[in-house]
């Protein structure tokens, strides 16, 4: 009869699962929300956990709920927005969690035979069994991921100086999930209310006002705003639109919108650039 310890179980799945989830948020550039990540391991490890209860049993009830765990983990730790968006993050996570998968057999294959061996006989014939690993190994291993996450979490951010935030705008039918770009440099204000200017790529600007710079016909005129500006290279107006909704990490906040073509802000990669005053 074989013996698995739930405690054991449980940490060792947390570890993989919370290193999968931030190797995928890496990838994707996603904000690392270390507590809402944490929890989602949790919840994986648990799923985990509680399945050994299911005794093998395989039927379309379990199958179901095994396949919906990956994506409530993902929805946890990163978040929804638009499908194709939050299919991609889910997709990662599951591929970067096979990939994981495989190497720990392998680990656990390897160590066993360095660590525990026993032989045993049949019908005159020795076989030799690895297994037993010891319980620090799983601690040892546990803790070694964790470093690893905050290690190359400080790395990655001194490497590319840059601050990254969640960004979320909606206003009708029309909503924006991107990983935004913090600008201290980014000053713009509209004028009347005061409210800070975030920066969006050509194509998103055209996505939430389409036909903004030249006042096409059916826009809500009430939420377009005019914000003059002055740069190295110039001077003149954009032309701001105010959405229903904006929210920062989470956070609601007020703001103005505009494209930053005429601005010549370069982006990095990034289709949003957030004005520091806004975190």
């Amino acid at each position: 009869m074989q013996v698995i310890y739930a405690d054991v179980y449980f940490i060792v799945n947390f570890s993989m699962d919370f290193l999968a989830l931030f190797i995928a948020c890496k990838i994707r550039k996603i904000p690392l929300r270390l507590w809402r990540t944490a929890f989602a391991a949790a919840v994986g490890s648990l799923y985990a956990v509680i399945s050994l209860t299911f005794n093998g049993a395989e039927n379309i009830l379990t199958f179901l709920l095994a396949a919906a765990i990956p994506f409530l983990m993902c929805y946890i730790a990163y978040g929804g927005g638009r499908a194709k968006y939050y299919l991609i993050n889910v997709a990662s996570f599951w591929i970067i969690s096979f990939v994981m998968g495989g190497m720990m057999t392998a680990i656990y294959y390897f160590v066993g035979k360095l660590l525990s061996s026993r032989e045993i006989y049949i019908n005159g014939t020795s076989y030799t069994l690895y297994s037993d690993i010891p319980f620090w190994i799983f601690i040892a291993a546990a803790f070694a991921c964790a470093l690893f996450t905050v290690i190359w979490n400080r790395l990655a951010a001194k490497k590319s100086g840059v601050h990254e935030v969640s960004f979320f705008m909606e206003d009708g039918a029309v909503s924006i999930n991107e990983v935004a770009m913090c600008d201290s440099g980014n000053l713009l204000r509209e004028p009347l209310s005061g409210l800070p200017v975030i920066i969006l790529s050509n194509e998103l600007m055209e996505k939430v006002a389409p036909g903004i710079e030249t006042l096409k016909e059916g826009l809500n005129y009430r939420k377009i705003r005019i914000i003059p500006y002055n740069t190295l290279s110039g001077s003149g107006i954009l032309y701001g639109y105010i959405p229903d909704c904006v929210k920062i990490n989470n956070d609601i906040k007020k703001a103005c919108l505009c494209s930053g073509k005429d601005i010549g802000k370069t982006f990095d990669g990034y289709n949003v650039i957030i004005p520091t005053s806004l975190l």
